[in-house]
């Protein structure tokens, strides 16, 4: 099936703004001596972005920081760049377990 689109010059087409946040940066999780095991979690505060990581090979980040498997992986980074890494099986939960770490005054952009 073949299907053929044309469009006059005076029409207008409507393409909707895809908006995707910047990925949280992470330091490099290895060495000569092989990959982290896990990461450093620091006091987060104020707004903060939650990403959930994308984790490779099923237990490794994507600077290949070693997590081993279980629920998913999420990261919480505040305007000074303090990371907080929880896993939680839903993104809700993950917001949640972040405030009764850090405290109840934290946001989230996201």
């Amino acid at each position: 099936m073949v299907v053929s689109f044309s469009m006059k010059t005076t029409d207008t087409l409507y393409i909707p703004k895809i908006i995707q946040m910047n990925p949280i940066k992470l330091s490099k999780g290895y060495s000569s001596w092989g990959a982290q095991m896990g990461r450093q979690n620091m006091p987060v505060s104020g707004k903060c972005h939650l990403q959930r990581m994308r984790m490779y090979d099923g237990a490794y980040d994507c600077e290949g920081a070693y997590w081993g498997c279980g629920e998913p992986l999420y990261v919480c980074q505040d305007a000074e760049m303090n990371q907080f890494f929880i896993r939680a099986k839903h993104r809700s939960d993950a917001k949640e377990l972040v405030r009764e770490h850090n405290g109840r005054d934290i946001t989230f952009y996201n």
